[in-house]
């Protein structure tokens, strides 16, 4: 290293000038990968996930039925009618490319279901009214006509043997849907919330068409001024479109605020601790150079930023800034003590290159543990990462002796005089004094972490969705709206999506659903199962026959002798005239729609709605909110066209939060294995020597211990982000054990008399500002407002408070204890 520098020494202008550059370049190309940053869950998945699978396989087959919710609240309930009506009215003058259709009532269904009723009453039921009718009428011919379904009298019901109850229930529970909107507006609460439903053109996650959608309803809104209607009317947008802008609105906000906060406060504490503007400038170089190139370089590894690698810029900089202050920290001790900064900078290098290095190693493993996963979620995190901590390693040992050296021939460099007042100065003598008391505090502890550890299932991983979301959203924004939607419906109203390649395997698909349908019973998580012939009745000219004669038969004055009962159920399903049969293209739009793929056909579609739970339920037992049912439903699903034999694709959110909650379950240990194993590795094969080693291992083994008992201990929850705060941590829990432990075993093996009391005070500060900056880094993510993100930034908080005071004080109380205990051996075979 020194050999290295000796040469790099002469031209620290031409180095500095040429990191500069590149850092430059690295800007440019940083700025191109934040640019593309894509929140959309799939982006998470691997490759080889059923559903993304089944998203490549299905590219362009369907336009699915993401929508925008317009949803209105006032007391008011005709003032609310009125701006129903109106936004709807302005929603549809939308560009067609932006907006397919756009809802607010069912009265065009439901003029034409009334129409054509008779239609959707299945042939063998209308063969059985036909044939009873004819028997009847021939065995009374005193009677004109009575079909005796007046279940309450009790009289001739069974001797006709008419299920009028059956056919009643039946077919009143296919048109339920229309039962909900009496005036056949979108409405609940006696009309004092209601909806607007504007369905997307394209896919749902391309976030640009999402942006223009929802600027679009929210400038219709403003434009028509809710307070006109009525001074309590409130109008908020849900949907899928809505989520899909919201999270990605509110991530960008929380990168901003994240990356200010960061180069703020690690500033700040850099600047306190070295006392000098001339050293933060130095760290700043190093850092900027370290981190531009890391983004830089993972816009050609990577190309793109998804919700999972959105926060790494604040987690490089808080890990990438430890490897420079410990070398800065160690040239400023060594610059206050001799007047030759080019020999400070060598011995400083040399001093400490290789604890750095270890650190870097082991944190760059971590991170690299996770590139391994087929969880893109976990794996692109683990590249940049991996990129990051390495190059902010290269920067330290290269761009900041540069940096430091053109400083210093300019006279712009300065360091601080030495202080032993700092709080190392405190801790230094006090885990001395109560190295005992710290060693028994350790060991309590660790008996407490391993009784939380032993609480952790499989249960600890979070099967609340709604936790991962945006927490502004969920209580303000589409989360708070979507709930009053679904309270309207009854039901999501974006269902999962079943694709076939005809209508034979359709039939197919959809006789196993129905089983497994009617084997779950009441705890299916299937609301509802549809098809085009629900809504496109098959043979119809038969159907058009049997009403006719039914017609003829059932004449005037033979329907004026029917029972309330029986003549509900006849001018129900039995219209005069019969209307001629019907075409496809004659369907209400919006229901052939949700049936029709892209090329017309229009056989090849399931739809299944996912059943939400009752009212007032804080977490839904069968709802796409609850992770354990989520999957559930998906592998039901699955079951459904294994056993069929079909090769179906299936589409919906549900699948892809199915198997990202499965790619977490099965990665997560994975990589957290890998990761604890390349670490104990690269120590190892640093520190050669046990008694080097087992110290630096049992500090990280402690950091970690403790970590995982307060995860059992408090019940944290581990989802798809926090996961990864997992096998980083052990490159995170052995950088400041390395850092301490190396410093006294090189001082010892240069013949200095140096006890680890000693590396605290002088090593100390150096580690607790690393660990401060990685805190912060961590720190930020607790004022983000997606949950998820909070809980990755509690989890790696935790993680750094647990390591540091492993490092700083339980090993050092232990390694007390073991020098004194092996001091006394040496002093009895002396003696003896």
């Amino acid at each position: 290293m020194k050999h290295l520098f000796n040469k790099g020494s002469r031209w620290p202008g031409l180095i500095t000038a040429l990191f500069l550059a590149l850092s430059l370049a690295g800007s440019f190309y940083s700025y191109l990968l934040y640019k593309n940053l894509r929140t959309d869950i799939e982006e998470l998945l691997p490759e080889s996930a059923p559903s993304v699978q089944d998203l490549k396989k299905s590219a362009n087959r369907f336009s699915g039925m993401n929508h925008l919710e317009v949803v209105i609240e006032t007391a008011d309930s005709k003032a609310g009618e009125r701006f129903q009506i109106d936004v709807a009215k302005r929603l549809k003058e939308l560009p067609p490319d932006l907006v397919a259709q756009v809802k607010e009532s069912i009265r065009e269904e439901r003029t034409f279901f009334d129409r054509n009723r008779g239609y959707y009453v299945d042939l063998a039921d209308l063969e059985e009214v036909l044939a009873t009718s004819k028997a009847k009428l021939k065995s009374e011919t005193k009677k004109l006509f009575n079909l005796g379904l007046d279940d309450e009298e009790g009289d001739n019901s069974k001797k006709l043997g008419l299920p009028i109850k059956r056919l009643r229930k039946k077919y009143d529970a296919k048109g339920g849907t229309l039962d909900r909107f009496p005036d056949d507006y979108f409405q609940s609460n006696g009309g004092h919330t209601r909806v607007a439903l504007a369905f997307l053109s394209g896919k749902v996650t391309d976030v640009g068409g999402n942006q223009r959608l929802s600027e679009a309803a929210g400038k219709i809104v403003r434009d028509l001024d809710p307070a006109k209607y009525a001074p309590d009317m409130k109008v908020g947008l849900g949907g899928d479109v809505q989520n899909v802008v919201e999270e990605n609105r509110e991530l960008v906000k929380d990168l901003v605020k994240s990356f200010i906060v960061v180069t703020i406060l690690v500033t700040l504490v850099i600047w306190l601790f070295f006392g000098t503007l001339s050293c933060v400038g130095a760290l700043s170089f190093s850092l900027f150079v370290g981190v531009t190139l890391t983004f830089g370089a993972s816009y050609f590894l990577v190309g793109y930023l998804n919700a999972n690698t959105a926060f790494l810029g604040s987690i490089v900089i808080g890990n990438g800034i430890n490897f420079p202050i410990i070398l800065l920290a160690r040239y400023a001790e060594l610059r206050r003590k001799s007047s030759d900064y080019s020999a400070a900078m060598a011995t400083a290098l040399a001093d400490t290159w290789k604890p750095t290095l270890a650190a870097a190693g082991a944190a760059g493993v971590s991170y690299g543990s996770l590139a391994l996963t087929d969880f893109r979620g976990f794996s692109q995190f683990g590249v940049i990462g991996a990129v990051g901590m390495t190059l902010c390693w290269i920067s330290s040992y290269s761009a900041l002796p540069a940096f430091v050296l053109l400083l210093e021939r300019h006279g712009w460099m300065r360091v601080m005089g030495d202080d032993k007042r700092g709080l190392m100065a405190w801790i230094a003598p006090f885990a001395v004094k109560q190295h005992r008391a710290l060693a028994i505090g350790t060991i309590l502890l660790s008996f407490a972490a391993l009784w939380g550890a032993s609480h952790i299932s499989r249960h600890t991983i979070e099967s609340d969705l709604s936790k991962l979301r945006n927490k502004w959203s969920m209580e303000h924004g589409s989360g708070y709206w979507g709930k009053k939607t679904d309270l309207i419906f009854g039901r999501g109203l974006t269902p999962t999506i079943l694709l076939t390649q005809n209508a034979g395997e359709t039939a197919r698909v959809l006789k196993e659903l129905k089983e497994i349908q009617a084997r779950e019973g009441e705890n299916s998580p299937f609301a509802s199962l549809s098809v085009i012939e629900d809504i496109y009745p098959a043979n119809q000219a038969r159907k058009f026959a049997i009403l006719s004669e039914l017609n003829k038969l059932l004449t005037p004055k033979v329907r004026s002798t029917l029972s309330p009962g029986e003549a509900s159920l006849v001018k129900d399903f039995l219209p005069n005239p019969v209307p001629a049969p019907f075409g496809m293209k004659e369907l209400p739009s919006a229901l052939l729609k949700g049936y029709q793929e892209t090329d017309g056909r229009v056989q090849t579609v399931i739809q299944v709605y996912p059943r939400l739970n009752p009212e007032g339920s804080t977490v839904e037992a069968h709802g796409t909110w609850n992770g354990e049912e989520v999957i559930r439903y998906t592998a039901l699903l699955r079951e459904a066209i294994r056993k069929s034999g079909v090769n179906a694709v299936i589409l919906g959110q549900n699948p892809i939060s199915a198997d990202m909650l499965e790619a977490v379950e099965k990665d997560g240990p994975k990589a957290t294995l890998f990761a604890f194993l390349a670490v104990a590795l690269l120590v190892i094969l640093l520190f050669p020597h046990l008694k080097q080693a087992a110290p630096i291992l049992l500090s990280l083994l402690l950091g970690v211990l403790w970590m995982v008992g307060a995860i059992g201990i408090f019940k944290w929850r581990i989802n798809f982000l926090n996961f990864i705060a997992l096998p980083i941590t052990f490159g995170i829990g052995v950088d400041y054990s390395v850092n301490i432990f190396g410093r006294l075993f090189r001082d010892r093996r240069e013949g200095l008399r140096t006890d680890v009391v000693q590396v605290i005070r002088e090593t100390g500060g150096a580690v607790v500002l690393c660990s401060l900056t990685t805190t912060i880094g961590y720190g930020s993510l607790l004022m983000s407002g997606s949950q998820a993100f909070v809980s990755f930034g509690r989890l790696a908080v935790t993680v750094e408070i647990t390591c540091i005071a492993a490092a700083l004080l339980s090993l050092p109380s232990l390694w007390l204890i073991f020098e004194q205990r092996q001091a006394k051996k040496l002093s009895r075979r002396a003696a003896g």
